[in-house]
């Protein structure tokens, strides 16, 4: 799971890695945050990593039944990703 920082978008992952990509038996997941990217705009102003973003991110996991995974971030992205790991 790679989630973006303030301002990025889940495609700015993909110039960090080299072929092939993924190795052999493992899937990456580089969403959008909510308002961010590809996403649906929201109503809420609400955007904060600790409570939004996360919630995203946790609910996109379990919608793809990812009970654990390895979680990389930058700037706010890391900030959720040290989050969800420990909650």
């Amino acid at each position: 799971m790679l989630i973006h920082g303030l301002g990025a978008r889940g495609e700015d992952w993909s110039g960090t890695h080299s072929h092939p990509w993924p190795p052999s038996g493992f899937h990456v997941y580089a969403l959008d945050l909510l308002g961010y990217g590809r996403s649906s705009p929201t109503q809420t102003s609400d955007y904060s990593a600790s409570k939004l973003q996360e919630k995203v991110v946790a609910d996109f996991m379990q919608a793809e039944h990812l009970g654990h995974a390895d979680i990389a971030g930058w700037s706010m992205g890391g900030w959720i990703a040290l989050r969800l790991a420990a909650d």
